[in-house]
């Protein structure tokens, strides 16, 4: 009796409505990628050598979304169930779809829709490409990500790597197939909220001459391989940046269009993550491309706006403090049942 009296309540205090789909919107209330920056939150000043390595090329600032992207898919329980192969070689640029064929350690056998296509661009010859593709189980808790994913001839696919992401979970410090450590999915501008609203952090990337080889800052947990080589700059992965409150976004001339102001209340809303190394991009899912409008032109003029955040750390998420910049975001339903 008094687990049923407990179950009503529990439903009673959390209707339907008030839960969001972690299909669409991931992660836990506490993921760093659904906390709003706070009013407590230490801004940088430009002259400072993280933002400076940060905005340096803000011009040529772009959105990733047609490529080099991250394809997402529902599987469904009446899709095929297929293999997941690991293969070392498709780590290497050079190897071909011959070569990672005659090797392999099965991860995993999942549901995964037979129209799936990874990220463009696609080079079945060499590998040299990212190939990201990532499919959510049936039951909308788990997502199977991939990097280099490459169909095998005899079913199934070839990856160079994957992760099994927990989307009731932070999304950061648990494994990914990104540069930083955590979910490839974290921070990717979604279909339709460009039109509806971004409710969350933004992943970006920079390039390695902007980047800190000093190690990772929190929620980043690793780097790339080569990382004490090859960053050349003071933005460290894993940094948080924002634009100041000072900022008035709907007093910029030119206007922004509705979707460079979306993704620029994002930004100062909730800031941005650095996940990955490449060029000065804000990273979309794929079917984003034909919600952009003119958000590419917009992206230069607000990137150049950003600071690094001083004060983010696990005790201080999105720089603390007692008023948050927007809601937190609604609870998760109840798990799913295995």
């Amino acid at each position: 009796m008094n687990i049923i009296f407990s179950l009503a309540i529990s439903f009673f205090c959390h209707p339907a409505e008030a839960y969001r789909n972690p299909v669409d919107w991931p992660f836990s209330v506490e993921s760093p990628w659904n906390t709003p920056i706070g009013n407590g939150a230490i801004y940088q000043e430009v002259s400072d050598l993280c933002t400076r390595s940060l905005i340096s090329e803000a011009s040529k600032a772009w959105i990733n979304s047609a490529e080099w992207s991250h394809p997402i898919y529902h599987a469904s329980n009446n899709d095929p169930i297929v293999p997941i192969v690991r293969v070392e070689s498709a780590k290497y640029v050079g190897f071909t779809q011959a070569d990672v064929d005659k090797e392999g350690v099965e991860q995993i056998r999942i549901h995964i829709p037979v129209h799936v296509k990874p990220a463009m661009p696609l080079d079945t010859q060499t590998l040299a490409t990212d190939a990201h593709l990532h499919i959510i189980d049936p039951t909308g808790r788990w997502l199977d990500e991939m990097w280099r994913a490459f169909p095998r001839k005899s079913g199934g696919w070839n990856v160079g790597h994957y992760n099994r992401t927990d989307l009731y979970g932070p999304g950061v410090l648990a494994g990914g197939v990104r540069a930083y450590g955590g979910s490839a999915i974290g921070g990717l501008i979604r279909s339709g909220e460009l039109a509806k609203g971004i409710p969350h952090a933004l992943a970006i990337a920079q390039p390695s001459s902007h980047l800190w080889p000093g190690g990772p800052v929190w929620p980043a947990n690793v780097m790339d391989d080569g990382a004490e080589k090859n960053y050349k700059g003071h933005y460290p992965m894993g940094q948080l940046a924002a634009i100041p409150p000072n900022i008035n976004l709907l007093h910029l001339n030119p206007p922004l269009s509705p979707q460079g102001l979306a993704i620029g209340r994002a930004m100062q809303d909730y800031g941005v993550y650095n996940v990955d190394s490449g060029g000065s991009v804000v990273y979309a899912e794929a079917t984003v491309e034909k919600e952009l409008g003119q958000a590419r032109e917009d992206v230069p003029r607000l990137w150049a706006l950003l600071r690094c955040v001083k004060n983010n750390s696990p005790a201080s998420v999105g720089g603390g403090g007692s008023v948050r910049r927007a809601p937190l975001a609604p609870v998760l339903p109840p798990l799913p049942l295995p």
